[in-house]
């Protein structure tokens, strides 16, 4: 009788939980290429500065939105030239420079020790691993196509326009910033 109840508890919650179940698959034999100290978090944790590339990440997928440390809310898809209107458009913590990240950037974030999801959960949470993302890189042979990223297993694709994926907003630090971050990291390696 115990085992029924268990089975009926784990259903329900299946059901009705807003939020994955299923833990993230890293190998340990495999070097994390996105650890967390890499990530220096700002804005009350809404944008993160990746520290090796200089740059700044939105956490949450458009759509979502930051609140009790956690990506809430439910990630928008785009065509692709709407998510490029959309990322022109954006104003969030303060920046109006926000852009679609290239497939090189996108990659960049991918963890690639780890797979559902194939990102760091906890710089990047509750990232959508039933879709792909928009990268903002052409794809050369047919102008109405463009790479994206599946963030389930990390691997790359080529899809036309008319399709809708998320996007996840990113910018260039400025040079001042950089500067400061860069500085930062230095002192932490001595």
């Amino acid at each position: 009788m115990i085992k029924e109840k268990t089975y009926i508890i784990n259903i329900c919650f299946f059901f009705i939980s807003p939020f994955p179940i299923f833990a993230q698959q890293c190998n340990p034999s495999i070097s994390y290429s996105t650890p967390t100290k890499n990530f220096v978090i700002k804005k009350e944790g809404k944008i993160i500065l990746d520290t090796i590339t200089g740059l700044i990440w939105k956490r949450c997928s458009q759509g979502q939105f930051w609140k009790n440390n956690q990506c809430q809310g439910k990630t928008r898809k785009y065509t692709f030239y709407k998510a490029k209107k959309g990322a022109q458009l954006e104003h969030y913590a303060n920046f109006n420079d926000w852009r679609i990240p290239t497939i090189k950037e996108l990659v960049g974030i991918t963890e690639l020790a780890c797979i559902k999801p194939a990102i760091n959960t906890l710089i990047f949470p509750n990232t959508d691993i039933s879709t792909y993302y928009w990268s903002i890189s052409p794809y050369a042979n047919d102008s109405n196509k463009a790479w994206v990223l599946d963030f389930e297993y990390g691997s790359s694709h080529i899809f036309e326009h008319q399709l809708k994926y998320p996007i996840r907003l990113v910018r260039t630090a400025s040079l001042i910033l950089k500067f400061n971050f860069f500085q930062i990291r230095e002192w932490r390696h001595h």
